[in-house]
């Protein structure tokens, strides 16, 4: 895997692009103080916490003034988030929007939306921050523009808890699939980007198929990780079609052909899984709309048709709208979520994403804003 950030990225290239995504803030003295904390985010080593920061500033008065312009200062992140949505979308031509959750494990419970819960992405419960970004993708790169950090019930039904966080009073409880769609909304509302194709999870989904029409309504275009029990049944229908996605891809697994994908932590290396491709509707009981045609493609990952054995199982499951794409375009589209999941590693690890320590919901948003510039001057680069 490339060690991404200890890679050589000019100094004034850093400069360049700060100052760029940085030209909204009203103040001077607020532009400079962003400047040199993404360069901070690019050069301290270890962990890129508010007090690393600023003692490679100099420390002393540097940390009050690190601590106010990113826990205090006014300046509007959503504004910088668009700048850095056109910046990315120009620089590395992304092929899909990809969601991907972020979760940040904590060992106490004052940092703003930490709750003790279960965490996919880790397997297990913990106690974390959960947020889930947007990143613009391509096979080769990536790099996340938005952001929704996930606020339990309890943290904005607790007035000094919510106040000591100063959460803003429109900041309202979402469940994780309303905030999903809140996020990538955002952008498909008025951002400076062209629209791509929305990869995401709804294994977790709270609610499949009303996520699915919500999808579908707001005219975005998507491409969704599904269970095998996901309620879908065969647009042809007929006897012992199913109503599951796993029943309807095992009827169509002798259809399956190779697919070839470049795996993005194996340097480079081929594979080939198997896909097929079937014309579906979602079979949920007392749906009363008509049913819309979806696309679904099952992958079992062998590399030969021998491989996959009667009666094994499909290894992924996408569900899309894009009715008229193939196969193999659909799961590389599904693939770009190992893109995202490298580079969240090999440079948003590196650039400080889960590094916060501060206690309040600006001060959050804020520095994964700044992370994620830290993270698009390399992910340019590597473009």
């Amino acid at each position: 895997m490339r060690d991404a950030v200890t890679r050589v990225v000019r100094d004034e290239t850093v400069a360049e692009v700060s100052r760029r995504m940085l030209a909204s803030l009203p103040r001077r003295d607020q532009r400079l103080k962003g400047e040199k904390y993404v360069e901070g985010l690019l050069r301290v080593p270890g962990r890129k916490t508010m007090r690393a920061i600023a003692a490679a500033a100099g420390g002393g008065a540097a940390e009050q003034s690190v601590h106010h312009f990113i826990s205090k200062s006014s300046w509007d992140w959503s504004r910088v988030r668009r700048d850095l949505g056109q910046y990315v979308d120009e620089a590395i031509e992304p092929q899909a929007w990809v969601v991907h959750p972020l979760a940040i494990p904590k060992w106490g419970r004052h940092s703003v939306g930490v709750q003790e819960s279960y965490v996919a992405a880790l397997g297990r419960v913990a106690n974390s921050q959960q947020a889930y970004g947007v990143w613009l993708a391509s096979e080769t790169v990536s790099a996340p523009v938005n952001w929704h950090l996930l606020l339990p019930e309890g943290w904005l039904t607790d007035d000094e808890r919510r106040r000591r966080a100063e959460i803003p009073e429109d900041v309202s409880a979402l469940d994780a699939d309303r905030a999903l769609l809140d996020v990538v909304g955002e952008m498909a509302g008025d951002w400076p980007v062209r629209r791509r194709p929305v990869v995401l999870d709804g294994r977790q989904a709270e609610d499949l198929v009303s996520l699915v029409d919500a999808l579908r309504r707001a005219g975005i275009p998507f491409v969704m990780r599904v269970g095998p029990t996901a309620p879908l049944a065969p647009c042809s229908g007929g006897e012992g079609g199913g109503a599951d996605a796993a029943s309807v891809a095992e009827r169509a697994r002798p259809g399956a052909l190779p697919v070839r994908w470049m795996d993005p932590e194996g340097w480079g290396a081929a594979r080939v899984p198997l896909a097929t491709r079937v014309p579906v509707v979602l079979a949920a009981p007392g749906r009363r709309a008509a049913p819309t045609p979806l696309a679904l493609v099952a992958a079992w990952n062998g590399t030969a048709a021998g491989a996959v054995g009667a009666g094994a199982g499909a290894d992924e499951l996408w569900l899309s709208n894009l009715f008229a794409a193939s196969a193999a375009d659909l799961l590389r589209l599904g693939r770009l979520v190992r893109r995202v999941e490298t580079d969240a590693t090999a440079i948003g690890g590196r650039v400080g994403l889960r590094d916060f320590e501060g206690r309040c919901y600006g001060g959050w948003h804020r520095h994964v804003t700044l992370c994620s510039i830290a993270h698009a001057v390399v992910a340019a680069a590597d473009a």
